[in-house]
């Protein structure tokens, strides 16, 4: 992939938008983990790794202790909200379940698991909150203002595109590695790879198309599409995942077996139709894939058509 002609990146444009995307951040973050919103959970998620993304490139390695520290803390604020984030898609999942079948048996099945998954809801936010307790925002801020105040010296001294670019490339190796990975063996574990390399090389993307460059403005919009098929794809996986842990109780099957059995055939139902789903997946990768090994194609023509990923209707809801 060749990227368009190198565009100026001075150290104040870089440093505004650190104190921007550090601004979107510090607003959300005590949204999410004072008050459960589950809204407020995503976006803290997407706008700690934007800004983590921003602070490996603004930050040199070898990297201070301080520099470290901030980006450790994004990582855990990302992780330690990771598994609310999937059960909140896994309930609105199941809302779409119930609304699709009006079979009585399913129903009471689908209910007697989104009750179950609440209460453990409930159990994974107040343990996230209390080792979120131990992150004060207003402390974050500041040393994210000091670290990025010591940072102007170096950001004046080197070329800050080239920077940006470089880390784009390192991004696109890794996405070529998972997606031979994933193409010689189909499994969840591979595919989900597959979804973080693209989620890593879109955001990297996203910043220098932040900068005006038209060719990463062009691969953001085809790894979007590609990110939310794979997003859609690994939120059907842990949610029928869920469900398995969840029937193979000893005591529900003895309990409740004629439940236990609605909700492994609509396992059974929905990994019959995985196979398409995730052949189509892969034909759009590919198509990535082509578009990032070409070194003269024009930003328009690796473009892949907004409806072709997301034509299949497991894909009908949009992901960030």
């Amino acid at each position: 992939m060749k990227l368009s002609s190198p565009v100026s990146i001075s150290p104040k444009r870089l440093l505004k938008r650190a104190e921007k995307l550090l601004d979107r951040f510090a607003v959300r973050f005590p949204e999410a983990s004072d008050r459960n919103d589950p809204d407020a959970i995503h976006d803290t998620r997407v706008r700690s790794r934007r800004l983590q993304q921003l602070f490996n490139a603004i930050f040199s390695k070898p990297r201070t202790d301080k520099q470290r520290k901030l980006i450790r803390i994004l990582r855990k604020v990302r992780r330690q909200l990771g598994q609310c984030r999937s059960m909140d898609v896994s309930l609105d999942l199941i809302a779409e379940m119930l609304e699709a079948t009006a079979d009585p048996s399913t129903r009471e099945a689908w209910e007697q698991f989104r009750t179950h998954l609440r209460a453990e809801r409930e159990k994974t936010f107040r343990r996230a909150r209390k080792k979120l307790s131990s992150y004060k925002i207003t402390k974050f801020v500041a040393l994210s203002h000091r670290c990025l105040g010591r940072a102007r010296v170096e950001l004046e001294s080197r070329d800050n595109y080239a920077v940006l670019e470089t880390n784009l490339q390192q991004a696109r190796q890794r996405w070529n590695e998972s997606l031979a990975r994933a193409k010689e063996n189909r499994t969840p574990d591979r595919l989900h790879a597959l979804r973080i390399a693209a989620k890593r090389l879109r955001y990297r993307s996203e910043l220098l198309a932040d900068f005006g460059d038209s060719s990463a403005k062009s691969l953001v919009k085809s790894l979007k599409n590609l990110q939310q098929a794979l997003g859609r794809w690994h939120d059907r996986h842990v949610l029928f995942r869920s469900v398995a842990d969840f029937v193979g109780r000893p005591d529900f099957l003895l309990d409740h077996p004629a439940i236990a059995r609605s909700l492994l055939n609509e396992i059974e139902r929905e990994g019959n139709e995985e196979i398409a789903v995730v052949e189509e997946i892969m034909k759009s990768a590919d198509k990535i894939s082509g578009t990032l090994g070409s070194t003269t194609r024009s930003s328009s023509e690796g473009n892949l058509r907004r409806s072709e990923v997301l034509s299949h209707p497991r894909f009908a809801q949009p992901r960030s």
